[in-house]
């Protein structure tokens, strides 16, 4: 298991958002399943973690904590509606963890 910046990011400006929205909205939309979601953001160099009750979005070169779903306004609650809770296997300090595969 990979670890990540262990905290959740603050509120990104509105640029910021806007951009990320721009390219990780469409993925979260038209993904079929935690699965699909997952394997998609892996090829664009993103992957998909929780921290603290909060779905993030991790950039994989560095390992940071982009932004949570809820900043760019899809967040967990949204996705669990869809595809159902998510497995997720838990980091050791049990406050962050990663979708099971």
């Amino acid at each position: 298991m990979s670890q990540f910046e262990s905290h959740l990011p603050t509120q990104p400006d509105s640029e910021t958002v806007s951009l990320l929205r721009s390219f990780l909205c469409p993925i979260l939309e038209q993904a079929k399943d935690w699965h699909h979601l997952r394997g998609t953001l892996t090829q664009r160099g993103y992957s998909l973690a929780f921290q603290e009750g909060h779905m993030v979005i991790v950039e994989s070169d560095t390992n940071r904590v982009m932004c949570t779903g809820q900043h760019i306004g899809t967040p967990l609650r949204s996705l669990v509606e869809r595809f159902g809770r998510p497995c997720v296997a838990v980091h050791r300090g049990g406050t962050s963890g990663e979708l099971s595969a």
